[in-house]
């Protein structure tokens, strides 16, 4: 401007209006600088406010990461203290099950040991019954057509048979016990001494005085007078008298069932067990009188076949299909009736455990 000016003579020549553009020059470089000085103290103060706060991030961020170290080193080592609590507790429960095993399979064993002696204590039972029962080979002997059908529910029965002949008379049992196994087997037993000890020694023949003074002797035995035992037993027990032609029976709450030409005859016994005390202490059994005729066939029987549950509806076989069949099957032969009642028995039941003792006798005279 002041070089223009010299030029259009409105400023007099002179040095310094001679050096303006140099001075001009100088003046803008100085003050370029001055500008450029203050722009990089600005770019020097805002990199180092930004240093100065990526350092602080970074601070910041290290704090952090180490803060959020050192929570999860304590939940490591909690958790590895959980961890190695929990294997104490482990490896306790692993030595008290190991324990808890060791003691149970030594109760197995020693179980298993007295379950051994017990079913070997029971198996010679088995045979000391058997040997108390009348072999059936002699019940085939005497009745040349019969069959006996004898299922005991365990090793040991509740229900049993027994024949004798005294003074040129036939005499046949069939009982039903109080209870089934060895409490069963043990009246049995009692049942066969005091029939043994009645007709056999006291010479007692006529039924319903049997049944009379079996009554008695089971009352006698078990104490009941003065006891609450009311064990004792059902009985259906007959006297056949082949001279005279005449049959005996005396029933206690079991009947006699009998066919002849065809013919079904049911003969009830008394509605009194033996054994047990009456209310009204009257114990008598009648004795009933039939004829003794050729071919007719003679069925004595314990409640257990009737009162088996199966079928389709898991009910009772009940007396009354228990008759029919027994109808049925009065003409046949006594090895075809036998297995007969069996497979009825085995379609009926299928894979129903079995409830009770089982026994039915028939015999042809």
């Amino acid at each position: 401007m002041i070089y223009v000016l010299k030029n259009n003579a409105i400023l007099p020549q002179n040095t310094f209006t001679d050096m303006s553009i140099i001075i001009g020059a100088v003046a803008e470089a100085i003050l370029l600088s001055l500008g450029m000085a203050d722009r990089i103290k600005t770019l020097e103060k805002e990199q180092r406010a930004a240093r100065d706060k990526m350092i602080s991030t970074l601070q910041e961020n290290e704090n952090l990461i180490k803060n959020q170290n050192q929570i999860l080193e304590q939940k490591v080592a909690e958790r590895t203290s959980e961890i190695m609590e929990k294997n104490v507790e482990i490896e306790q429960q692993l030595e008290e099950i190991a324990a808890q095993r060791d003691m149970l399979s030594a109760t197995k064993l020693e179980l298993e040991r007295q379950n051994n002696n017990v079913t070997s204590s029971i198996n010679y039972a088995q045979r000391i019954q058997k040997a108390m029962l009348p072999q059936e080979d002699r019940i085939h002997h005497v009745f040349r057509e019969s069959f006996i059908m004898f299922r005991p529910r365990d090793i040991v029965s509740g229900d049993f048979y027994w024949y004798t002949e005294i003074e040129g008379k036939k005499i046949f049992t069939v009982a039903d016990c109080t209870g089934h196994g060895v409490p069963g087997a043990f009246m049995s037993m009692i049942g066969i001494n005091l029939l043994n000890e009645i007709i056999n020694v006291r010479n007692v023949t006529d039924s319903g005085s049997i049944l009379y003074k079996l009554n008695e002797g089971v009352q006698k035995s078990l104490s009941q007078e003065s006891s609450s035992n009311k064990d004792g037993m059902d009985m259906t027990l007959i006297v056949l008298d082949e001279e005279k032609k005449t049959i005996q029976f005396s029933g206690a709450k079991n009947p006699l069932i009998y066919v002849k030409d065809g013919e079904f005859n049911i003969i009830k016994g008394n509605n009194n067990p033996i054994g047990g005390i009456s209310k009204n202490g009257n114990r008598d059994y009648d004795t009933h009188t039939i004829p003794y005729e050729k071919d007719m066939m003679i069925y004595m029987f314990s409640d257990g076949y009737q009162d088996q549950f199966g079928g389709p509806d898991e009910r009772k076989f009940m007396v009354k299909r228990f008759k029919q069949l027994l109808h049925e099957i009065a003409d046949k032969p006594a090895e075809k009736q036998l297995a007969i009642l069996n497979q009825e028995l085995d379609s009926w039941m299928k894979n129903t455990r079995q409830l009770d003792d089982i026994l039915v006798a028939g015999l042809r005279l």
